[in-house]
């Protein structure tokens, strides 16, 4: 039964977690890449029933080529799974690129294409920051309930 929003207190639990290429897919080229998240915890998004909401989590990418290629997907096949697939938007910004995603049934799957400094080894600071944000609009449409996804962060040199 559609109720026209979510529960007025609905948490939205979205975990990131972070990884590369597989290591021999990296070193038949010899070139690597990583990335850094700054908690793999859960996290959850509490929307009041108004307005959009959003997490962000700073992150360090590094490529030993100086450019690289993100890949950001969900695990439930496509947006956030409950009494039904809610899509969201995932935001990348690497050194002052910024570049927006829709997370859907229709995109499981966002890219983002950036570069760094291959010097910057990612011990301690970071370089960029991934943001998931449910826009009101896509959270009005929803089955009452609460909704779910995880988040794969993987990362390989270009």
């Amino acid at each position: 039964m559609k109720s026209g929003a979510l529960l007025p207190a609905a948490l939205i639990s979205v975990l990131l977690t972070a990884g590369a290429l597989p290591a021999s897919a990296q070193e038949e080229s010899g070139e690597t890449a990583s990335v850094k998240l700054s908690s793999g915890l859960p996290v959850d998004l509490d929307w009041k029933g108004r307005g959009d909401v959003k997490i962000s989590q700073r992150l360090c990418v590094h490529s030993t080529t100086g450019q690289f290629e993100l890949s950001i997907s969900s695990s439930s096949g496509g947006g956030l799974q409950g009494e039904a697939q809610v899509p969201y938007e995932v935001i990348v910004e690497v050194n002052g690129r910024v570049q927006t995603g829709v997370i859907s049934r229709a995109s499981p799957v966002f890219r983002f294409q950036g570069t760094t400094d291959r010097e910057n080894r990612c011990s301690g600071a970071s370089n960029g920051k991934l943001t998931v944000r449910l826009l009101q609009q896509d959270a009005l449409g929803a089955v009452a309930g609460s909704y779910a996804d995880q988040l794969m962060v993987s990362v390989e040199p270009l």
